[in-house]
């Protein structure tokens, strides 16, 4: 769970970073499209101007991949305002030559789509100012094919936009066809001199004209697709942010559970330690116990030995005055027999049967103290023996509590 929330941090921390350079880039190129010459005039009056639609770069949606290739297409009008009408383009023109605001691109809308011809002409274009390659003062005829070349696609197919700009956008783009490299490009005005060729490095070649070099400035049409761009990303990157943000609470709660958890096993364990404790002592004072039960015991059968002893030879002696009695009974009386004699044996047979007596006493109350140890020394046993079960279910059970945490 530790590692866990330290991760979710750390994506967390990670992804935060990341939208923040997003957020500072998307800044950094929105800067870019506040324009200061003319088209920025332009959209600053947009309250005094009717039929300013807006820059044709936010407008339009350029197939990604092919922003370079296309800004060298549209050319000047890459950097373009929209207009809806004619008359909205011939307003805007004054209000900068009253202002000397310099030049801006106007793209209009509403164009009617030019009429296309049922076949290819072979005919080379003519110079305008979109690419270099199609004039603004009449309508071109459409000299593309009806299908692209194997090398390229026409660069009208990559662009998409509202329908009321499109015939403009096809216009401009009219026979311009976009390709890899540059050789494709030669290789394709060669075939077909009536197309015009744009690389995807923005290199322009036409049969009569051609433009390109080293990489300028960005167009507006690149600049919007790049703030295009980082606007998605920043979209995504809120959208992560916010999923790792719940990861790293899901995180943090499942810490707070497990140290929980890990309070509750660690308390059960002191717990069990505690008993396994008791348990041991209680075991060692019955282990005492019992040891002192089988002293007892061992003493207490000594004991009924000796008085056994003791028994018997009581008995042997009973058997002895016995003999003597019935010997001396059946010996003839002649005169009258001294009855001190008798009264001394009489005496003894007296004291034999007492000892007798005294000694079977004494040997039954040592068989009850026998068999009283030996059941306690039983009972202590079983005690033992539970205690070691006790013990050995304590051990198995914190165990179990130290697997578990």
């Amino acid at each position: 769970a530790e590692a866990a929330l330290t991760a979710a941090r750390e994506a967390v921390t990670a992804a935060e970073r990341k939208r923040a350079a997003t957020q500072a880039r998307h800044e950094a190129l929105a800067l870019g499209l506040r324009r200061k010459d003319g088209t920025g005039i332009l959209l600053g009056a947009r309250d005094r101007l009717t039929g300013i639609l807006g820059p044709a770069a936010e407008l339009l949606t350029v197939t990604p991949g092919h922003e370079v290739a296309l800004a060298a297409a549209f050319g000047t009008a890459a950097d373009a305002i929209a207009v809806t009408t004619p008359s909205s383009a011939a307003d805007a023109i004054r209000l900068l030559r009253k202002q000397d605001g310099g030049r801006a691109a106007l793209l209009l809308a509403g164009a009617p789509e030019a009429p296309r011809p049922d076949a290819p002409q072979s005919v080379a274009p003519q110079r305008g100012a979109g690419n270099g390659a199609t004039s603004h003062d009449g309508a071109a005829p459409d000299h593309r094919p009806f299908t692209a070349p194997p090398s390229g696609h026409f660069a009208a197919d990559l662009v998409r936009g509202p329908a009321d700009l499109m015939p403009a956008v096809r216009r401009l783009l009219d026979g311009i066809v976009v390709v890899d490299t540059l050789e494709a490009a030669e290789d394709l005005v060669y075939r077909h001199p009536h197309l015009t060729a744009v690389t995807a490095e923005g290199d322009l070649l036409g049969a009569h004209f051609a433009h390109g070099g080293s990489a300028g400035a960005p167009s507006l049409l690149e600049v919007q697709a790049s703030v295009d761009e980082a606007a998605a990303e920043l979209e995504e990157l809120a959208v992560r942010c916010e999923e790792l943000s719940e990861a790293q609470e899901s995180a943090q709660a499942l810490r707070k559970e497990s140290a929980a958890l890990v309070e509750e096993l660690g308390e059960r364990r002191r717990a069990a330690d505690r008993e396994k404790s008791a348990v041991a002592q209680q075991l060692g004072r019955l282990a005492g116990q019992a040891r002192g039960a089988a002293g007892e015991a061992e003493r207490s059968t000594a004991a009924a030995a000796r008085a056994q002893d003791s028994l018997d030879k009581a008995l042997e002696e009973v058997e002895i005055l016995a003999e003597r009695l019935a010997v001396a009974e059946e010996m003839p009386v002649e005169e009258e027999p001294d009855t001190s004699a008798r009264d001394r044996l009489a005496a003894d047979g007296a004291n034999a049967r007492q000892t007798e007596m005294e000694a079977r006493l004494q040997v039954r109350t040592h068989e009850e103290r026998v068999k009283g140890l030996a059941g306690r020394a039983d009972s202590l046993d079983r005690a033992a023996r539970a205690e070691r079960d006790a013990r050995a279910r304590a051990e198995q059970r914190r165990a179990r509590l130290r697997h578990e945490a």
